[in-house]
């Protein structure tokens, strides 16, 4: 399997607001912000989206650790359960790195030579992460855009469907559609 890769150290959204939870603790983000949810709602969502929701905000900007962190804020200043709110958060994800992909006229989206990896390579794995990026990058945008949400994310396809804007079984077609091309464009076939 394809691990995704995230930078540990950087001005990412993730060491950021770990930092703040730890550091100041739940009193002071509660007094600030008012929260209705507990910090551990809000690790156990980072836990399972964090990387998920940089590959998915990767497919439009070159800054996804800075488009995650404003829609985290987001969600903690609404005081949304993130565990209640996933396909919320996606889509705010998704509508930020939109607008910063049309903003920046240095951004390119999607990355070409000089973008940074998707995935982290490992000698162990049946495929090459550099061609599982191209191929994948190569893809129709809403075709690649239910792939990441369906492999990566682990959504369900009615979660899906909102999010890429189509109804649940045109986000299955897209989903088998997308399998096939790359399993062709990768010789797997």
């Amino acid at each position: 399997m394809v691990k995704i890769m995230v930078k540990k150290l950087s001005k990412s959204a993730f060491p950021f607001i770990k930092i703040i939870f730890t550091f100041f603790g739940m009193k002071t983000l509660s007094r600030r912000y008012s929260l209705g949810m507990k910090l551990e709602e809000l690790q156990r969502f980072l836990e399972q989206h964090e990387k998920c929701l940089i590959l998915y905000a990767r497919q439009w900007c070159n800054t996804p650790d800075d488009v995650v962190q404003e829609a985290l804020m987001e969600l903690v200043r609404k005081q949304l359960d993130p565990m209640q709110n996933t396909a919320w958060v996606y889509t705010v994800v998704r509508n930020k790195a939109v607008s910063v992909a049309r903003r920046s006229t240095k951004q390119k989206p999607m990355g070409g030579q000089d973008c940074e990896p998707w995935f982290e390579p490992n000698t162990g794995d049946a495929i090459d992460a550099h061609a599982a990026q191209l191929h994948l990058q190569g893809l129709d945008e809403p075709i690649r855009e239910v792939l990441v949400l369906k492999l990566w994310s682990e959504l369900s396809f009615e979660e899906i469907a909102p999010l890429a804007q189509c109804s649940k079984s045109e986000a299955h077609r897209r989903y088998q559609q997308g399998l096939e091309l790359l399993r062709k464009k990768m010789g797997l076939l």
